[in-house]
């Protein structure tokens, strides 16, 4: 069977450290980062009092005010990453009413505000005051059916869920669709507004968060110092388009995405099997040799193991050669917007690419001998990238990998 070729040809990104690709990519560059006291609720009786929150964002400019009403957060934020990545692809209403692109959203949680909010109204004011709309605003295939409401699309549409890597796996099922030839263009993306008391509880309780009280310095990834991951929120869309019909309409095309995989890993297997696995498919995928790899984009949370297991997996698949590999990760920028995060990390590689830049792992400041690889530590590096890799990881045993290549 014939394989098309899947290009990247629009971004769109609301991150905790900026709004538009502009400012999101001066943000790594600089080490600007995202993470701040918690003001979306009161939070000074919890362990942690600090996210990623998104400042700034105002639905109206994206999205009819009185439906912006209507829309949990993370429906917002999808609507207007789609509509910055389709002005960024310059695919105006007759291309998108003409090509009928599909849709493919990673929604790693739910809309836990609306929900702990009807709880609320529930337990005190009684049933009758529950909003009626409510269970159809926060579940997680809300924000691809605002998307394709918004856009009036009727392709066709899908949501996936695996945890962290769901933004990740929703780009690689669109890539998979586009490169079957079932599709010329495809939405993909990945959206998370998870910063609640709620979820901040269930986390805390599992211990798994940072602690540090200052916020720019809490998410260390692969740093000796690092004490858990930063809950934060954020959306990422991506337009995937089938090569040649980038290239026929002329189209600015970012890079190509030349591989894909996912692997479950069993509870008793060793840790990191499943991430080996998904690298190794990935690169199979792709008929790719991993040798010939500029850089590395990890999923490292700044999780005292995740960060660890990580760079073990990377030593077992490249051996020695890992060792002149630039290894980053942003989350040090952004914290941890979950499903976002891979969509984002993808969007740092491909703006890097042009610019041959690759960006800093930031607050890498104290080294971990057992993490002792590359990890362009603080600031930006002038550094040509060819193929890059994008590691993400999910709560459940998801491990997924995506291979970028440059045309250029």
């Amino acid at each position: 069977m014939k394989r098309c070729r899947v290009a990247i040809t629009g971004v769109g990104v609301i991150a905790p450290n900026g709004i538009g690709k502009e400012d999101f990519w001066y943000a790594l560059k600089t080490g600007k980062c995202g993470i701040k006291k918690i003001t979306a609720f009161d939070a000074s009786e919890f362990p942690v009092r600090i996210a990623g929150e998104v400042s700034g964002f105002n639905p109206g400019e994206y999205i009819d005010r009185k439906k912006a009403r209507r829309m949990a957060r993370f429906s917002q934020f999808a609507v207007a990453c789609s509509r910055m990545a389709l002005y960024d692809s310059r695919l105006g209403p007759e291309a998108l009413k003409k090509e009928s692109p599909g849709i493919v959203m990673g929604i790693s949680s739910t809309d836990f505000k609306t929900m702990e909010d009807q709880c609320k109204i529930l337990y005190s004011r009684g049933l009758d005051r529950i909003n009626p709309a409510s269970s159809f605003v926060s579940v997680p295939n809300a924000p691809s059916g605002e998307i394709a409401d918004a856009l009036n699309l009727k392709n066709f549409n899908l949501t996936v869920s695996t945890g962290c890597a769901s933004g990740l796996d929703a780009v690689g099922n669109g890539y998979q669709v586009i490169k079957n030839g079932d599709a010329k263009l495809v939405i993909a993306g990945g959206s998370d507004c998870p910063v609640t008391p709620l979820m901040l509880a269930t986390l805390c309780a599992a211990d798994i968060m940072s602690k540090n009280e200052h916020p720019g310095k809490a998410s260390r990834p692969f740093d000796r110092m690092r004490d858990g991951g930063v809950l934060s929120e954020g959306a990422a869309v991506l337009i995937l388009e089938e090569m040649n019909h980038a290239v026929d309409r002329n189209a600015c095309i970012y890079a190509e995405i030349a591989g894909y995989g996912q692997s479950i890993e069993g509870k008793d297997e060793t840790a990191g099997s499943g991430l080996r696995r998904a690298i190794l498919k990935c690169f199979a995928d792709a008929d790719a040799n991993p040798a010939e790899l500029s850089y590395i984009s990890a999923h490292a949370p700044s999780d005292v193991i995740l960060d660890l297991c990580e760079t073990n997996v990377l030593k077992a698949v490249f051996g020695s050669a890992i060792y002149r590999i630039p290894v980053s990760s942003i989350k040090g920028h952004i914290g941890n917007p979950y499903s976002a995060a891979g969509v984002l990390q993808i969007i740092s590689v491909v703006l890097g690419m042009k610019e041959d830049v690759i960006v800093p792992t930031l607050n890498y400041e104290f080294p971990d001998p057992e993490c002792d690889l590359d990890y362009v530590p603080n600031y930006p590096r002038v550094n040509m990238i060819k193929k890059a890799l994008v590691n993400s990881h999910g709560f459940g045993g998801a491990n997924s990998s995506v291979l970028i290549r440059s045309l250029e």
